[in-house]
């Protein structure tokens, strides 16, 4: 009776102590191997800029294959396209004075694993919209990259077509490129 009642006694002391669920796995971004960028098309040439400041909250449950948590937050007052004078009126056409949060909120991955497709709330210029594109997710043991592009088209967020001297313009739509790397900690 006493090693039955023992062997109950340190069944649930481990029960007890063992933790309900597994840890998630957060990833630690290094943002020397990574970039978020984008590319505009204006009437004569184009032009491309990143967004220097940045951070990504991405978590991964033990033995998920896709990440349950993704959430980007970015500073678009630190938008940049290596040009003074553009940068400047960039950031003046959005605001970034007084709207300068770009953040992306995961809600669902679809497709399937050879193509993955993220859907979630993109938030520009004050205006949150819903956007899906497709992304790659690769990992080689604690090691991920996820990579992306999504065509932007601005007028969603309530900013008008970029327009200087009633001839330069640039397009509304806006491709937006990412290549995130860090490590499952």
């Amino acid at each position: 009776m006493k090693s039955r009642l023992l062997t109950l006694l340190l069944v649930a002391a481990t029960v007890a102590t063992a933790p309900l669920s597994a840890a998630a796995q957060k990833l630690k971004v290094d943002h020397t191997a990574s970039k978020v960028g984008f590319v505009a098309k204006a009437t004569m040439h184009s032009f491309e800029g990143w967004i220097a400041t940045w951070d990504l909250e991405l978590s991964l449950p033990e033995g998920a294959e896709l990440p349950d948590v993704v959430v980007f937050k970015g500073d678009g007052a630190t938008m940049t396209t290596d040009h003074e004078k553009r940068d400047a009126e960039m950031h003046h056409w959005m605001e970034h004075e007084s709207k300068p949060a770009v953040e992306f909120r995961l809600t669902k991955f679809s497709g399937t694993p050879a193509a993955r497709v993220a859907e979630g709330d993109l938030v520009l210029h004050g205006v949150t919209v819903p956007v899906s594109f497709p992304v790659t997710l690769r990992r080689e043991g604690a090691k991920l990259t996820v990579t992306g592009d999504a065509v932007v088209d601005v007028t969603k967020f309530g900013l008008s077509q970029f327009r200087k001297f009633g001839l330069l313009t640039v397009d509304t739509e806006v491709k937006v490129s990412f290549s995130v790397t860090g490590t499952l900690e």
